[in-house]
């Protein structure tokens, strides 16, 4: 069964959010997870992927449309095949 989630979370930034997103994907065992109103800077965005997702995850993310990453959106690579259609800050 495939499960999916999304959190609502502020303070992303910070590496003990980033470990509680990662633990949650884990405990729930989601195979695709979507964190928003996340406000990740640049200098930020790939350790922040780095440590919320599994290592054999993929994500994007809505950096390229405004000044921060508002959202990001992680899939276990082997389940699922995302393609990007539109993206808006």
């Amino acid at each position: 069964m495939l499960k999916i989630g999304t959190w609502n979370i502020r303070g992303l930034n910070n590496p003990l959010k980033q470990k509680e997103v990662r633990s949650v994907i884990s405990a729930n065992k989601f195979s695709l997870m979507s964190v928003v109103e996340t406000k990740v800077r640049d200098v930020n965005l790939q350790a922040t992927i780095d440590l919320c997702f599994p290592r054999d995850w993929k994500a994007v993310h809505n950096f390229n449309s405004g000044p921060v990453a508002r959202i990001i959106l992680g899939w276990d690579s082997s389940i699922f095949q995302v393609v990007v259609v539109i993206q808006s800050e």
